[in-house]
């Protein structure tokens, strides 16, 4: 993962374009990057109820449903930013926890089941949060 940064700084910094061809397969192959983690994430998803740390996944909900958006709302008030800014920053922070978060944890050697059920459980919670922030801040 990190050559093909590397490799992908590289390239465009010395400005070496890029056959339409192979750009259009790159991005063909792209778009199928989130879905994949998506089923990657749901099957490895495995809830054995007494095996689930319910204060661990609970306080992750709660910091990132609850806590991120409160935090981005006090921050971004005290900037004085414009509206727009400020409601797409208060709503980006109440999003569930990135699919990518499941990918790091498999690639890096962490707690994978722990990473899908908290992507798994934030996205659920968002359901309603996200309506209520939309309307909050809207």
């Amino acid at each position: 993962m990190i050559l093909t940064l590397v490799g992908g700084l590289t390239v465009g910094s010395l400005g070496v374009t890029v056959p339409d061809a192979l750009a259009g397969g790159l991005d063909v192959l792209g778009s199928f990057a989130l879905p994949v983690a998506l089923l990657c994430v749901g099957a490895s998803l495995q809830v054995d109820l007494p095996d689930v740390d319910a204060g661990a996944s609970g306080s992750v909900v709660a910091l990132k449903i609850a806590c991120m958006p409160a935090l981005a709302w006090l921050a971004f008030s005290l900037l004085r930013v414009d509206g727009a800014t400020f409601t797409a920053a208060v709503v980006m922070f109440g999003t569930p926890t990135a699919v990518s978060t499941y990918v790091f944890a498999n690639e890096l050697g962490g707690d994978e089941e722990f990473a899908s059920l908290n992507v798994f459980l934030t996205t659920l919670a968002s359901v309603g949060t996200l309506f209520v922030l939309i309307r909050a801040v809207g």
